[in-house]
């Protein structure tokens, strides 16, 4: 059974110290080999250096209504209706 626990420990180890080498080797001694691959796999290549475009989708669906949604609706109900009301409401009383 530890000898499973060490597999689970060495294996992303080595998988990062390979991400390592080739990232060594391609950008610093090799640097033609990204490019090439770059343009060779244009499609994968974009969707990769996007990141699967996960921070586009997550910003149009959950970012950009609550922004906009807390405009609407805590902006211009809750400060305009609620508090400007309670200030004005304040300010009558105050005045009468």
């Amino acid at each position: 059974m530890h000898s499973i626990d060490y597999i689970l420990i060495a294996l992303p180890v080595a998988i990062a110290a390979a991400g390592i080498y080739l990232a060594i080797t391609w950008y610093l001694k090799k640097s033609e080999i990204p490019a090439d691959l770059a343009r060779r796999y244009g499609g994968v290549y974009k969707v990769w250096s996007n990141k699967y475009y996960v921070d586009e989708l997550y910003n149009a669906a959950i970012v950009n209504p609550t922004v906009k949604g807390s405009r609407k609706l805590l902006r211009k109900g809750f400060d305009v209706g609620i508090i400007d009301g309670f200030v004005s409401l304040s300010s009558s009383v105050c005045r009468d």
